[in-house]
């Protein structure tokens, strides 16, 4: 049986509860209290049931004083001297007023919803916490790491990791204010009380808030900028260097660590903070900024029997494959193509651009075929391939062309215009511009737009290629190509688009 001054603290820690005054350190206690001690909660909610009762017997001009408990055998000697008279003036009515007695109905409903872990009534809980989580997501708490468990409270400091393909969510449930917490993503929560505030430091979240009080708004911060939210529902993400904020309803203010600039993103507009781009609000859909994005410097993969050699940004091929066409699985040494590969750290869209120059090609490629080259860009095992070709004569065409690479390369039965050409003609000694933009439609298709220039003419309007194809949802390699021929490839640059 619990002790009397238990159920007094649990029952002023209810009442408190229920009035919406609960400190956060003041619900974890009670938690822990009504979890781990089962006869308190008991004798908690038989006293709270007697409370009700008393209330329908007296009337509505008196109140029972918190954590003075009543016993289902006390005599009215016994009680009076626990009831203390309201200031109401009036005649007090013959019968129980239910308006009286619903907050100690609603008290009775909250300790059943504190007691069950608040999983079948409604929540009024102050305290954030996860509503949802995949599977491996951990918090951070000091030095320890947490299984992310659904209804987990949170504490200042805490720091919510997902993996690929995880996500969690943040819930303040009294208000209604969630966070979605997008994938390979960090998000710290620094604290509550007067106003919450949140460090994004790599990552994407997707918030519903709801209007905050006055003087004390939402605040969230990345390593590049500032953003301060009043209520409203807007997609925020630091990545590559530079921070992204979509606003779908009401207005956020984001600020420009780099340059100290402020500007207010309304609804239907984005904005993007980096030390490269000016900050300024823009229509959602319209060519947005273009943020540098860096490609990883190391070699990542080579094949064939090509000899690269790089210098900066500058990557040459200078011995000219000559390896046959091979329709038998081998060895990757086997392909008739060379290729040298950079990972690009960016999972969402983006446009690659570069120069290539035809240094060298084999000028009797019968029975070999086609020399060609190019780039592809590989997401997880599949390929999408932005290839120049060239007979000896110079004619031929560029090539845009997607399969899986599953040893050996197949093409998707779902997949119409499995290869889309259009004509070009390329001698040595000739530079050529290649441009490809990979927009992201959902996590497992994209849009593969091309073109391909001569280096001194304009560049086309339209784009010579286009396709949509299934890719999944992965940071890409950006493998440059040649197949019976030598190039230098310059110039590679890489931007991520709205």
């Amino acid at each position: 049986m619990p002790e009397l001054n238990d159920i007094r603290e649990a029952e002023v820690l209810i009442q408190k509860y229920l009035a919406g005054q609960l400190t956060s350190e003041e619900a974890a206690q009670l938690m822990r209290r009504l979890k781990g001690e089962p006869a308190l909660g008991a004798a908690l909610l038989s006293q709270m049931e007697m409370d009700v009762r008393l209330r329908g017997l007296i009337g509505t001009n008196v109140r029972i004083e918190p954590g003075v408990p009543v016993t289902a055998d006390a005599s009215a000697d016994e009680i009076v001297p626990n009831l203390i008279p309201l200031p109401a003036a009036g005649p007090v009515p013959s019968q129980p007023s239910w308006r009286a007695v619903l907050p100690w109905v609603a008290g009775l409903a909250a300790a059943l919803a504190l007691m069950a872990g608040y999983w079948f009534w409604p929540d009024h809980d102050p305290v954030p916490r996860l509503a949802a989580t995949s599977a491996g997501v951990e918090v951070r708490r000091g030095q320890v790491r947490l299984p992310a468990t659904r209804r987990l409270h949170l504490q200042a400091g805490d720091s919510i990791e997902t993996g690929p393909g995880q996500s969690a969510m943040v819930e303040f449930a009294r208000e209604g204010t969630r966070l979605d917490v997008n994938s390979e993503t960090r998000l710290e929560l620094l604290g509550w009380e007067s106003g919450k505030r949140f460090v994004l430091h790599r990552g994407k979240v997707a918030a519903v808030v709801a209007r905050q009080p006055a003087g004390e708004p939402m605040v969230v911060v990345t390593p590049e900028a500032e953003a301060r939210v009043r209520g409203t529902e807007f997609s925020l993400s630091s990545q590559w260097d530079a921070t992204w904020l979509k606003v779908s309803r009401g207005v956020v203010e984001l600020r420009n660590k780099s340059a100290g600039n402020l500007e207010s993103v309304a609804a239907g507009q984005f904005a993007v903070a980096a030390r490269s781009v000016g900050l300024k609000a823009l229509p959602i859909g319209s060519t947005g900024p273009r943020v540098p994005v860096p490609v990883d410097p190391q070699v990542v993969s080579t094949g064939g029997d090509g000899d690269w050699q790089v210098a900066g940004n500058t990557v040459r091929q200078s011995r000219v494959s000559r390896q046959p066409d091979s329709n038998p699985v081998g060895p990757v040494r086997q392909s008739p193509f060379s290729w040298y590969s950079r990972r690009i750290p960016v999972e969402g869209s983006i446009e690659t651009s570069m120069q290539v120059r035809l240094d060298a090609a084999v000028e009797k490629p019968e029975p070999l075929g086609f020399a060609e080259f190019g780039f592809t860009l590989i997401l997880d095992r599949k390929h999408l391939s932005f290839l120049c070709g060239r007979n000896p004569k110079g004619k031929g065409g560029a090539k845009l062309h997607s399969f899986v690479f599953n040893a050996p390369p197949t093409v998707e039965d779902d997949e119409s215009e499995k290869s889309i050409r259009t004509p070009l003609a390329s001698e040595v000694g000739q530079t050529f511009q290649l441009k490809a933009r990979l927009t992201r439609l959902t996590s497992d298709q994209v849009h593969f737009q091309a073109k391909v220039w001569h280096q001194g003419e304009n560049e086309p309007a339209d784009w010579q290629l286009d396709a949509i194809r299934n890719a999944p949802l992965a940071a890409p390699l950006i493998s440059l190509n040649t197949r019976r021929c030598a190039c230098t490839f310059t110039n590679l640059q890489v931007v991520l688009i709205e």
